[in-house]
């Protein structure tokens, strides 16, 4: 299997459902834990196209084509018109994930650690 250096291995994948996990408790300071935990926090990349990837299935598995066009349009209209910069960036990830566009990926990490 040919893999770059920011592909997700099967324990990042792992790392992705606990973190998914923690997050439906709703509670945030177990979400900080984990993500300031280091092994986590130096695997951020693929943790984060891990979690992609794991949303990526669950809606292949529970969509329309309706529902994925308005996803799309909200997605694409906050990269447009958001005011928040954490907002817009998530929204710049998702796309530049969408298209699977390596460059956009990384300059919107660097923009957001800049």
């Amino acid at each position: 299997m040919d893999m770059s250096s920011d592909d997700p291995t099967l324990d990042d994948h792992r790392r992705a459902a606990a973190l998914m996990a923690l997050r439906s408790y709703g509670d945030p300071s177990s979400v900080v834990a984990f993500l300031s935990d280091p092994e986590t926090a130096a695997r951020g990349v693929q943790l984060l196209r891990a979690v992609d990837a794991a949303y990526r299935s669950a809606i292949a598995d529970l969509r329309t084509e309706l529902g994925v066009a308005l996803l799309n349009g909200i997605v694409d209209d906050t990269v447009t018109h958001a005011t928040e910069p954490r907002m817009k960036r998530a929204a710049q990830v998702i796309v530049a994930m969408r298209n699977q566009d390596r460059d956009a990926f990384t300059a919107v990490l660097h923009a957001a650690n800049g």
